[in-house]
């Protein structure tokens, strides 16, 4: 009796083992968001385009999908004979239609305006982490684009509050619709606002512990660097992520990824100057003390003094962040939520929330959207609750 106990548990244990690592060793292309230790490293899937620029000549870089595997096209092309316009193709290994949508390359990229007036409507959401499904399901619900990726939130403003980078798998799929709709929605009187998050800062200088594997590979089989090459200054992806902000003020809202440290706020640091000294040095090694802060802990990219997990009373902290910046209401991401509230006197809005990789999933997307002035929590199935 005793020897078949010790063989059923060692049954089970073996069975166990054999589970763990076929979820996190053979299954390379599973969405659930952190897969990243111990991943399989056996090939790459749909990605790109990657455009990279040198001298006269364009490098563009795309990974399609074959009706057995994937191919990698690697192209040198004169600057005169890059196509305008592209199509971005999304890996959709659980999902059984992936979506294909145009892309129009802009024909300058400038730094934007980090404070604006109060548009009558606003979506914001946060760490995507390179999960385009749930990116647009979320938009097309809500009524911010249409079914082909087009801008139909006519005049209002997406706030897209940064880390929409690493651990996903369709990371440049995210940024290319991020890319798509900002030029669309300046055509129809919008704007969309993407804010650098610290995984975008990671991922441009070079830290690499959250990069799926399929990115890793197809930097390899180029002979490129990750963070230099394909992120780097001379690709039209790593320049428009260059001319972000790190902090935004639209009417009496501030958004900024992580939020507001006291420490930040003893340094009487403008705005302005925060952005400014942020895009600096994403490829320098800052030796100032100001931009060595606005690397750290602290900062308003990785501060955790405005979320959850700082238990000591924020009151005082957020009021006097309100004073600083003329405000109502802080608006961050980076530490995730179970839901959208408000809190603290309706002074702070946390919007990352975990979401879903397929139909299946039992929890749901969600953004904010403010409407004539009335704050909304929705999701992806269109429901809306005021907050």
């Amino acid at each position: 009796m005793k020897t078949l106990k010790i063989f059923t548990i060692s049954i089970l244990l073996i069975l166990g083992l054999f589970l763990f690592w076929y979820r996190f060793i053979f299954t390379e292309f599973d969405e659930f968001k952190n897969v990243t230790f111990l991943e399989h490293r056996r090939g790459i899937s749909t990605d790109g385009p990657y455009i990279l620029y040198s001298a006269n000549s364009v490098r563009v870089v795309n990974v399609e999908k074959t009706d057995d595997d994937y191919e990698v096209t690697d192209k040198l092309l004169l600057q005169k004979d890059i196509d305008s316009v592209f199509t971005v193709n999304t890996f959709g290994y659980d999902n059984p239609t992936p979506v294909s949508f145009k892309v129009k390359l802009k024909s300058e990229l400038k730094i934007s305006p980090w404070e604006y007036t109060m548009p009558d409507k606003l979506f914001a959401v946060s760490d995507i982490e390179g999960n385009f499904y749930a990116f647009n399901k979320l938009l097309t619900t809500n009524g911010v684009i249409d079914d082909n990726q087009n801008w139909t939130f006519g005049n209002g403003h997406l706030v897209l509050v940064g880390d929409f980078v690493d651990r996903g798998l369709n990371v440049t799929q995210c940024l290319w619709l991020a890319y798509k709709l900002e030029q669309q929605a300046e055509d129809a009187g919008g704007k969309v606002h993407f804010i650098l998050g610290n995984h975008e800062l990671l991922n441009m200088q070079g830290a690499m512990a959250n990069v799926r594997s399929k990115y890793k590979k197809l930097a390899k089989h180029l002979d490129l660097d990750y963070a230099d090459d394909l992120y780097g200054k001379d690709s039209e992806l790593g320049r428009w992520l260059r001319t972000k902000n790190s902090i935004i003020k639209i009417g009496d809202l501030l958004f900024t990824h992580a939020g507001i440290s006291n420490k930040y706020l003893d340094m009487n640091i403008s705005i302005s100057e925060t952005n400014r000294i942020v895009r600096a040095n994403i490829d320098t090694e800052p030796v100032d003390s100001v931009a060595i802060f606005l690397r750290g802990r602290e900062s308003p990219l990785r501060t955790r003094e405005m979320s959850h997990y700082n238990e000591a009373d924020k009151t005082d902290l957020i009021d006097r962040a309100k004073r600083a910046y003329g405000v109502s209401t802080i608006i961050i991401g980076h530490s995730t939520v179970r839901d959208i509230k408000q809190e603290y006197n309706n002074s702070l809005i946390d919007i990352d929330v975990h979401f879903p990789h397929n139909d299946t999933d039992d929890y749901r997307g969600k953004g904010l959207l403010i409407e004539s002035g009335v704050r909304y929590k929705v999701d992806d199935l269109g429901n809306r609750i005021v907050l």
